[in-house]
């Protein structure tokens, strides 16, 4: 079948290869081919495809639009479960896309928006897939119409130094708002309902106070990030174990160190936001100092201090020890939030005092740890600014 025609009407198809009932009004020239096998949209204008409560699979491949720009909405008001679906794992590509649909969409292969997406009513699951929207906006967003995280899969955005919003949640609304003043990069953002004790959100969970959330947030290319992080919960329904928001603060799960670090953060109207994120993992907001450490400037053992200061700092810093006599071999690491080694420096029983510079350093979070032979310290955490 070909069809070469401009229309100036709604057309009604039934695209039984790609399982849709849709009215589709062609503004500019537009052709439905089949090959026997599929069946496309081939247009040199705008095709707009409105699929009232159906689902909407491709068979085809990506092309299953060649050419134009496609308008889909997905709209009515039946209980049914609706989806997008693909054959063979196909990443479906659209162009805008629109969301009006009562009882939502649930997603079944990964897609592209190269358009905008529009979130009016309902919630887009997205389960277990990716949602790679890059740099293309995305309007509405709130607790009658957002991204449901109820699996692995991630909303992608490219994220620069103008703000980007994360409408999505779970059980709630939970959004986030990103700002990468380092290096552009494509952040991928889900969100968990729950916090455990090891951030993977399937350890074991957390008695101690904290929202119940873990906001799960990685970059394409590591390095090189300068985020400026805000997180929204909402309120009393979501705090759990005593939680105090007078005493929130946001937590970040840091593999190396195997624990949740204090990052602070100032408060907004049901938010919590923290600037010079130099990496990216799990992070949730909590108001207990035992759940994640506050930074601390000195560390004592038995016949053993070890200082770090000014902590934090924005230029050089010191390191002394106190009370340790040591007997070669002795080494002061810092490493970064994800643990790799930034330096290395040999410690000499006759000096006490060492001068850090920190001039490969970037703004951030920093870990300092002593090792002599088997013994480590503890951790002393360093912020650069």
């Amino acid at each position: 079948m070909k069809i070469n025609k401009r229309y100036d009407a709604y057309l009604l198809l039934r695209f039984s290869t790609i399982g849709i009932l849709a009215s589709v009004p062609f503004f500019g020239s537009a052709q439905i081919v089949s090959d026997g096998a599929n069946l496309k949209i081939v247009c040199s204008g705008s095709p707009q495809i409105v699929v009232t409560d159906l689902s909407y699979k491709n068979d085809a491949s990506s092309t299953h639009f060649v050419a134009g720009t496609s308008k889909v909405i997905f709209n009515g008001n039946g209980t049914a479960t609706e989806t997008i679906n693909s054959t063979a794992g196909y990443t479906t590509e659209f162009g805008d896309v629109t969301l009006d649909r009562t009882n939502g969409l649930l997603l079944q292969a990964p897609i592209n928006v190269t358009g905008t997406l529009s979130l009016t009513n309902g919630l887009l699951d997205i389960a277990g897939y990716t949602l790679n929207m890059q740099a293309n906006p995305i309007v509405g967003g709130s607790p009658l119409s957002y991204i449901k995280t109820s699996g692995t899969g991630t909303l992608n955005r490219s994220v620069g130094a103008t703000a980007v919003d994360y409408p999505i949640g779970a059980a709630a609304y939970n959004p986030a708002r990103l700002i990468n003043t380092g290096t552009a990069d494509v952040i991928s953002l889900r969100v968990v309902d729950n916090v455990t004790n090891d951030g993977t959100a399937l350890g074991l969970t957390t008695t101690e106070a904290v929202v119940n959330r873990t906001w799960m947030i990685g970059e394409e290319i590591a390095g090189g990030t300068n985020a400026t992080i805000r997180l929204y919960w909402n309120g009393a329904g979501e705090e759990i174990n005593g939680f105090a928001a007078t005493n929130a603060f946001m937590a970040q799960y840091v593999s190396a160190s195997s624990m949740w670090d204090n990052l602070g953060g100032s408060m907004g109207t049901g938010y919590i936001e923290t600037s010079n994120n130099t990496a990216l993992s799990p992070f949730t907001i909590s108001s207990s100092n035992t759940f994640a450490p506050l930074a601390i400037n000195e560390l004592n053992f038995d016949s053993f201090s070890f200082t770090a200061y000014p902590n934090p700092s924005t230029g050089n810093f010191n390191v002394k020890l106190e009370g340790i006599a040591l007997d070669g071999n002795a080494q002061l690491n810092i490493t970064d939030v994800n643990g790799r080694l930034m330096r290395s420096m040999e410690l000499e029983n006759s000096t006490m005092v060492y001068t850090i510079s920190e001039n490969n350093l970037s703004p951030g979070v920093y870990y300092l740890q002593i090792q002599q032979g088997e013994f480590k310290s503890s951790v002393l955490k360093h912020t650069v600014h």
